[in-house]
């Protein structure tokens, strides 16, 4: 089936469809083809086992990305991008997730190639980025360089959709979806709650023991730790439809994962600006990269500690859940 599928890739550039007829129809007449889409929530539940569970969320991820595709493609806009970064980045994190029970003899390859594709994505969000916020305050820009640098960015985000390497990935990760030699495994068979507990136990205790000593951390450290931070947050959505019951503690723990993402995020952005007045000459030769703010990076140092706090107010909502 994939050798098909790949002959006529070579052929034809095929594109993966996420939409029914009936559901382009409706979002053609109610005019939401040309917005940028969010990711939805992921529908799972108890009586799915974990190969139902990944499936589902594979599935929502690529959905995601899809709904962006085309505003990448031919608008360059640069949320849709941000959006379709995102699902790449949650399905990345859904292969890190349920690795335990999907590690077979292809999924290394799979990982890489997403890893390959997502970092061509990269430098154009950067960029896009960096002309929203100040990291270039009092330093007199180049704007010339500066959009050249984001056209050129986006000509390699535009290259990657459109090569056979890129086609080949989705070609593969579909037809490995659904008839992988993972699928075969015992874990794979066993109900998607308990094997879930001992994944969001695992993430939870990465974020616990991270954030403990936040203030100390240096800048790669921290960047680590909002790696860390940014797989349990999709982790909880992802599996939310399996904790119901505590829905009042998922939702506030969510948001605290939310806000420390966010803060930890401010930190590395202002990092990605420093980085990127310097490589691509955006400042005047005379001039030296502008330094950060150090108030801003205390503010966003203290908000992520306080989200860290909230966090451990809350607790791992999913024992609290399986006890009830």
């Amino acid at each position: 089936m994939l050798d098909l599928a790949r002959r006529l890739a070579e052929r034809v550039p095929l594109r993966l469809g996420v939409l029914s007829k009936v559901e382009r129809g409706f979002a053609l007449a109610e005019g939401r083809l040309d917005k940028v889409s969010k990711a939805a929530p992921v529908e799972v539940d108890a009586r799915m086992d974990v190969a139902e569970g990944f499936r589902a969320i594979v599935n929502a991820c690529l959905r995601h990305f899809r709904l962006n595709e085309r505003l990448v493609t031919e608008r360059r806009e640069a949320e849709a991008l941000h959006q379709a970064r995102v699902a790449m980045r949650r399905l990345r994190s859904a292969f890190s997730l349920f690795r335990p029970a999907i590690r077979d003899d292809r999924y290394d390859a799979l990982r890489e190639e997403l890893r390959w594709f997502t970092g061509t994505l990269g430098d154009a969000r950067n960029l896009d980025v960096f002309l929203t916020r100040k990291a270039g305050e009092g330093v007199a820009l180049d704007q010339e360089a500066l959009l050249a640098a984001r056209e050129w960015a986006y000509d390699q985000v535009v290259g990657a959709l459109d090569s056979q390497r890129f086609r080949d990935l989705m070609l593969e990760l579909v037809v490995w979806l659904e008839a992988g030699d993972w699928r075969g495994r015992r874990k794979a068979r066993a109900p998607l709650g308990e094997f879930a507990e001992e994944r969001l136990d695992r993430l939870w205790r990465k974020v616990r023991d991270g954030g403990r000593e936040l203030e100390s951390l240096e800048e790669e450290e921290r960047h680590r730790l909002r790696i860390e931070v940014k797989k349990l947050r999709y982790a909880v959505e992802f599996l939310a439809g399996l904790y119901r019951s505590a829905a009042p503690a998922q939702k506030r723990y969510a948001a605290a994962l939310e806000g420390m993402q966010e803060s930890l995020g401010h930190l590395n952005d202002i990092a990605t600006a420093r980085e990127l007045i310097g490589r691509l000459g955006l400042a005047h030769a005379e001039q030296e990269p502008a330094a950060a703010d150090p108030d801003e990076e205390r503010r966003h140092l203290g908000d992520a500690a306080e989200y860290f706090q909230r966090l451990g107010q809350v607790g791992p909502f999913w024992r609290q859940a399986s006890s009830a």
